[in-house]
């Protein structure tokens, strides 16, 4: 279009400042509302933001506490023409212990202006009003095991308003470790959503195991199924690798789709050869 000002360029950078007691960090990008990434995709177009990030530590001297402190993690978008459209800042503690465990409690006060009507639930249900500011503040904590140890979790829980509703999340990551032949990954996550009359609420369950065996050197498989009751979906993963010369492997996939009710979707067997040519 004549005298249309084109923006096909994006922008970013990142400063990093650590020290015993403090780590500071300074984050920026831009996005140009025609830039188009030659790899990959954009998820959207057309803003700035930044992602300041501060955080400090105390040591005691004795104790099953290695390090602990505040910190703030704050995040801005902003649209030019518009304002700033979305935002989320973190205060938390964050506790490290002298057995590698952490422990990060603390609240997230989110800022997002919907631009269109928007349905949390995914249900086809009456939308939340679009053009319009929501604020709300919810809570959580982040808890990590000891992770040299064959068997170790990492439990994370959220709760707090959400929207013009409520929100109740758990997250659960559990790794279990057979060596040198296996490991054994389940992945949970439950969240509880509720809302007034006349918007949905529901409730949504992601369960995950993943598998994966050596059998030698050059011999591996890698399972995992996945039930996601939010897209109606139960799927199974198997994928066989022979790596029959360095950096040369073939690969054997099959995949299985289901309805959460086991009535088939689709399903897919794929071969993939990758060979080293050292020319």
């Amino acid at each position: 279009v004549p005298g249309e000002q084109l923006q096909p360029y994006a922008h970013g950078g990142r400063l990093n400042f650590i020290g015993r007691h403090l780590n500071a960090t300074w984050e920026h990008e831009w996005v140009g509302s025609d830039y188009t990434a030659r790899v990959g995709f954009v998820p959207r177009h057309d803003y700035w933001q930044v992602s300041p990030k501060v955080q400090t530590f105390f040591y005691p001297q004795r104790g099953i506490i290695n390090n602990h402190g505040p910190g703030i993690e704050w995040s801005t978008y902003w649209k030019p023409g518009f304002g700033r459209s979305d935002q989320e800042i973190m205060y938390y503690w964050e506790m490290d212990f002298r057995g590698t465990q952490t422990l990060r409690v603390g609240a997230i006060q989110s800022f997002i202006h919907l631009f269109e009507p928007f349905d949390p639930s995914r249900t086809n249900a009456t939308p939340l009003p679009g053009d319009r500011d929501y604020r709300f503040t919810y809570f959580g904590a982040v808890y990590k095991s000891d992770q040299r140890k064959a068997a170790y979790f990492q439990l994370t829980p959220l709760f707090g308003p959400f929207y013009n509703g409520n929100y109740l999340s758990l997250d659960v990551q559990t790794v279990f470790r057979f060596q040198p032949y296996a490991t054994l990954a389940i992945n949970g996550n439950f969240n509880r959503l509720r809302f007034p009359e006349p918007y949905a609420s529901r409730n949504v369950i992601l369960f995950g195991p993943r598998l994966d065996l050596t059998f030698s050197k050059k011999l591996f498989l890698t399972a995992f199924f996945q039930y996601n009751d939010q897209a109606e979906n139960i799927n199974i993963n198997t994928r066989l690798q022979w790596r029959f010369k360095p950096v040369s492997d073939f690969y054997l996939v099959y995949t299985d789709n289901y309805y959460t009710d086991f009535a088939a979707k689709n399903r897919a067997v794929v071969a993939k050869l990758t060979y080293w040519l050292n020319l």
